[in-house]
């Protein structure tokens, strides 16, 4: 009796009582709704000329992150329609769990502003919500040709699955 005991905590111990972390798919080409805010400004004073409510750093913007067949690599990142090359990281120890590096791309406002931008953030899903936090520097320029940069060193995105 004892020894079976003593087996089935040995067998336990060994192969862990936790069930293994899901791959990337399950966040994979699903659209996220996610709204950001800045809680760190990189920056002392914001030019009032600044696109704000154009940035992707600023309110709510869609968000897709479309992933390979491998757990770490190169991903897309789709932000409002627009697809974006960076590199991702799925944590297999910590379930729901990833990183996203997006290197110096520009995305392209309705209002016709340019933001050239580089984002590193790392993100938690969890059911259908989604949460995240990185630092984003762009610079860019006003529909009417005005130029500048913005920085935010502490970025925190939240949000939900589009249905």
């Amino acid at each position: 009796m004892w020894k079976t005991v003593w087996l089935a905590i040995a067998v336990l111990a060994a192969s862990g009582c936790a069930a293994p972390c899901s791959g990337p798919q399950q966040v994979s080409g699903i659209t996220y709704a996610l709204f950001a805010s800045v809680l760190t400004f990189g920056t002392t004073e914001i030019d009032p000329a600044f696109p704000a409510d154009q940035t992707p750093a600023n309110g709510e913007s869609d968000w897709v992150f479309t992933w390979g067949s491998a757990a770490s690599g190169p991903i897309t990142v789709g932000i409002d329609d627009q697809s974006f090359d960076a590199t991702g990281v799925w944590s297999d120890v910590e379930c729901g769990n990833f990183t996203a590096d997006i290197p110096d791309q520009t995305f392209v406002a309705q209002d016709d502003s340019t933001h050239l931008f580089r984002f590193s953030g790392r993100f938690m899903v969890y059911d259908d919500q989604i949460e995240g936090s990185g630092y984003w520097s762009e610079a860019w320029t006003a529909a009417d040709g005005t130029q500048g940069t913005f920085e935010a060193q502490d970025l925190q995105l939240r949000g939900q699955v589009v249905r």
